[in-house]
């Protein structure tokens, strides 16, 4: 990355640079990886060249403003990472990961609308109120006025997932709840959650959370 300072001595600039290792293959690495000059940059010694399929919003910069709050966060990371007391690199980048949530929650942001916004909270309020029913695409574009794939597109920005992936996996964390909080029979729990077919709902299940409905059960 091309990086240009101008320098201005009456307002200061501080500047936070933080490496996150993304993938974990340089884990080997101790110290801080510097900006190059640009006339020194060669791409053969660059550690990895990742690109972000689960949070494409990371694949280009993202200029924010406002974000003064998260100061604090980034400058608590500074100090545990110069202390390195026991269990720094894990606090690091515990720390480090809430913000880059922030920084791609707001980014998203960004790139919608103020009415997309809102219309997606709505969508997503309405799941959670209807989940248990027959949901489909085109109830969905009807009852909010929106082509179908156009909602499935805000799903994906939003959320990452797709329109029938977000409504699956809603329907089996509450799946897990009503397992865990009552004496439902499983079969009868999946209806309520709004599986048709108990084999459909099983494997779905364990695809998601690698254990059996019955796991969550407790003894």
């Amino acid at each position: 990355m091309k990086y240009k300072y101008y320098f201005n001595h009456e307002n200061p600039m501080e500047m936070l640079a933080f490496n996150f290792d993304y993938t974990k293959q340089g884990t080997y690495l101790t110290m801080p990886i510097p900006p190059d000059i640009v006339s020194d940059f060669n791409r053969e010694l660059m550690t990895e060249d990742v690109f972000f399929e689960d949070a494409n919003i990371f694949n280009k910069p993202i200029l924010l403003d406002d974000c003064d709050y998260l100061y604090s966060k980034l400058s608590e990371i500074s100090v545990e990472y110069k202390n390195k007391k026991c269990f720094y690199t894990e606090k690091c980048s515990g720390l480090l990961l809430w913000v880059l949530s922030e920084i791609a929650s707001q980014g998203v942001q960004l790139k919608n609308s103020e009415n997309g916004i809102k219309k997606m909270d709505q969508i997503i309020q309405y799941i959670h109120e209807t989940y248990a029913q027959k949901i489909s695409y085109v109830k969905i574009g009807e009852v909010f006025h929106y082509h179908p794939y156009y909602i499935n597109k805000l799903m994906v920005q939003n959320t990452g997932s797709s329109l029938h992936k977000y409504i699956q996996n809603y329907r089996i964390s509450q799946a897990i709840h009503l397992i865990q909080t009552t004496d439902m029979p499983i079969s009868k729990i999946c209806v309520a959650v709004g599986f048709e077919d108990f084999s459909h709902f099983s494997k779905y299940f364990k695809k998601l959370t690698g254990r059996k409905p019955s796991d969550y059960r407790p003894k």
